[in-house]
């Protein structure tokens, strides 16, 4: 039984479509909007339902017909959703690029690098084209997850760390911070970790062996001290005075 208009709402159909009570949705979109795409709230609805019952051809039609009139975020990545489900990945990118054209959407980019990644292996593109938009946008939270994700996987470690760099500038937890001192470790970048740990205080024990190691005594004591005041750790106050000993040696 299809509900009567006065008692519909979105959220009634959205419980239809939860309840694969597909054909019930398409038949009462229809009765209210006469097939025509002019509610797109409903139009939508009748998207999904046509989809779940896979009429793909209908609701690519009806997708399109709906993103070439609100040309939004969501209704773009629902059409490429509907490739997507026939494994139409092409047609999909060629909605994304057209859909990301318009505000460079991050959600769209993510869902663009996602197919490009993983169902056409066209990594190189799918890492560009996120690359592209921080050069020219900034590297947003989900980007930088999503770029540190694929670099990750590519096993890329100068890409991990110019994206780990860009993240801790948004996200400046000691998680992060970690990160940038592995991979420079990593790639034994030594005067770099020095100055990223000089700007960010992130580690100062760390900085203290680099100090020691690269016998920069007159920085080593003052930050060993520093690190004494900081924890109580009676170890730090006695290599203080020793280093501090030995930044005169050098200069006597």
């Amino acid at each position: 039984k299809i509900p009567g208009h006065s008692s519909f709402n979105s959220s009634t159909l959205q419980n239809r479509l939860y309840l694969k009570e597909n054909e019930l949705v398409i038949t009462y979109v229809d009765k209210i909007t006469h097939s025509a795409v002019n509610d797109f709230v409903l139009t939508r609805l009748k998207v999904v339902a046509l989809m779940q019952e896979k009429r793909f051809t209908e609701a690519e039609n009806l997708a399109i017909s709906l993103v070439q009139k609100t040309k939004t975020e969501s209704d773009y990545i629902l059409l490429s959703d509907i490739y997507a489900s026939q494994k139409k990945f092409n047609e999909a990118i060629v909605y994304l690029e057209s859909g990301y054209s318009q505000e460079n959407s991050e959600k769209i980019l993510d869902k663009m690098a996602l197919l490009l990644y993983v169902n056409l292996e066209r990594k190189k593109d799918a890492i560009a084209y996120l690359e592209t938009h921080t050069m020219v946008h900034g590297c947003s939270i989900n980007i930088c997850k999503r770029l540190i994700s694929l670099y990750g996987n590519e096993k890329n470690i100068d890409g991990l760390l110019s994206t780990y760099l860009k993240y801790y500038k948004i996200n400046s937890n000691p998680a992060v911070a970690a990160q940038i001192i592995q991979l420079y470790g990593y790639k034994q970048q030594y005067p770099q970790l020095i100055i990223f740990l000089e700007e960010t205080g992130s580690d100062d024990k760390i900085l203290l062996d680099l100090y020691v190691n690269a016998k920069n005594y007159k920085k080593a004591f003052p930050l060993a001290k520093n690190i004494y005041d900081d924890t109580g750790e009676t170890h730090y106050l006695g290599n203080s005075i020793i280093y501090e000993y030995e930044s005169q040696k050098n200069h006597s």
